[in-house]
């Protein structure tokens, strides 16, 4: 059997998020998350995208919960990002970041301070 590898894809931009989510693979699933799947190396890559959030805080939590790590799109100090930053935090989520922000002093002091950073040009 297939080992398998679940991301949650978040971020307050959808369009962003689904974009992303679509590049990992073909969409399948869809209700307050979607799931979009692939094969990779011999393994299931399954991406999750929180369509419902931030309007339904559970579909945040639901698709972190599914999920063996996460990608997160932060574009900007928001309500939203302190949330999502606080579940993974909670439910001690491996993340990476996408961001032109200085995430430090908003993973100091968490499990994510290793967190790896990544810039992008997008604004």
């Amino acid at each position: 059997m297939a080992s398998s590898l679940n991301i949650a894809v978040l971020g307050e931009n959808a369009e962003q998020r689904a974009s992303l989510a679509q590049s990992i693979g073909k969409k399948g699933s869809v209700d307050d998350i979607a799931f979009h799947h692939t094969v990779f190396g011999g393994k299931i890559v399954s991406a999750v995208d929180c369509l419902s959030y931030p309007a339904k805080l559970s579909a945040l939590l639901n698709a972190i919960n599914l999920c063996d790590s996460a990608l997160v799109l932060a574009q900007a100090p928001s309500p939203a990002l302190g949330e999502t930053i606080v579940a993974l935090v909670f439910l001690s989520i491996p993340s990476v970041f996408v961001s032109q922000m200085v995430l430090a002093t908003f993973l100091s002091g968490t499990g994510l301070k290793v967190s790896k950073v990544f810039a992008t040009d997008q604004e």
